[in-house]
């Protein structure tokens, strides 16, 4: 479960970097090199909005499974995950 935290990490790192840039783009002017790149970019933050969706299922489903597991991390997990997803969210 460590290395799924540290790949959902690593994500989270990535989105670090581009949505500023994403938002950026999106309070300028359009041109056409923007328009291109806001298209990368989005298919970059869907991408990404899909990995985070497995991992977090993925590691929900593990910290379910394993005993002495409090309700509180739990909802820290879920509380984590949906952070990511509404950041990418209004970015896209």
């Amino acid at each position: 479960m460590k290395s799924k935290r540290r790949t959902r990490g690593g994500h989270k790192a990535y989105l670090k970097q581009v949505l500023p840039e994403a938002k950026g783009y999106l309070e300028g002017q359009p041109t056409e090199e923007s328009k291109f790149r806001i298209a990368q970019l989005k298919a970059s933050l869907e991408e990404q909005l899909e990995n985070l969706r497995k991992l977090d299922e993925e590691i929900l489903t593990n910290l379910v499974g394993v005993e002495g597991v409090t309700e509180e991390e739990i909802a820290d997990e879920v509380q984590t995950a949906g952070n990511l997803k509404g950041k990418i969210k209004v970015a896209r």
